[in-house]
């Protein structure tokens, strides 16, 4: 691995750290390791360990290895739980107010995404000023009145890349989208609710706070924007792959 330098050892300081306070690490860095391009730089433990980057509290033992993944689309999706769509709940957003700056200042979202577990839910939907802003590791979109509604960009949310292409799609299909908060008493109208996000790629929402919303399953906006998001990693990960 070539150019990896300080960024690894501050990686695997951080990591150390950490492990001296009990405290579960999983940074996931995107960072340019050869001429070819970026791949993925993982801090593994040892034992049972998830395939992709979580926040809930993990338990037992375990000890830090750097670790190199080529360019690769290992995300495996919970198929069956997609198909039904998942739960979610509402949390309030009490992170600070440059949520645009993506940091490792995330205990706010380990609470979060721990209190949805917790409940036997995917993630939490945080609230600020009455609107949902983001989900603790994933965007929120929802569809009203036919139209996609999520927050807009701004130091509210991190802009993620899977929500910018998921938009984009949309707007290819001729989908209205707004980037309009939704808010929080309109979750319960929602025609459709989605996560999008690195690892939870696009996740139905059917049920918040133990009540149904969205009709209660999967709606066909979301569905399309899966599998037309789908395809795209796959071809691009296809071509990758496939570059000299």
């Amino acid at each position: 691995m070539r150019r990896i330098g300080s960024f690894a050892l501050t990686a695997l300081a951080a990591c150390t750290a950490a492990r001296a306070q009990n405290v579960y690490m999983n940074p996931h860095w995107l960072i340019d390791v050869s001429d070819a391009g970026y791949s993925d730089i993982i801090l593994y433990t040892d034992g049972a360990f998830p395939a992709e980057s979580i926040h809930e509290f993990v338990s037992g033992e375990w000890s830090a290895a750097i670790g190199y993944d080529g360019i690769q689309n290992r995300l495996v999706p919970p198929e069956a739980l997609r198909a039904r769509g998942a739960s979610a709940i509402t949390i309030p957003d009490i992170r600070w107010l440059r949520c645009d700056i993506k940091t490792i200042q995330l205990l706010p979202n380990v609470w979060a995404k721990q209190a949805a577990v917790e409940r036997g839910a995917v993630d939490a939907l945080m609230i600020r000023d009455g609107v949902v802003t983001e989900g603790s590791h994933a965007n929120v979109i929802g569809v009203l009145d036919g139209t996609i509604r999520t927050h807009p960009t701004n130091h509210l949310i991190l802009p993620g890349i899977t929500r910018a292409i998921v938009l984009d799609m949309a707007r290819g299909f001729g989908i209205p989208v707004s980037e309009e908060p939704i808010a929080e008493g309109d979750i319960g109208r929602l025609d459709e609710l989605f996560l999008a996000g690195t690892t939870t790629d696009v996740m139905p929402i059917v049920r918040v706070n133990d009540q149904p919303v969205a009709g209660g399953v999967p709606g066909p906006i979301t569905l399309r924007l899966l599998n037309a998001f789908r395809a795209h990693l796959d071809a691009s990960c296809a071509a990758a792959h496939a570059s000299p």
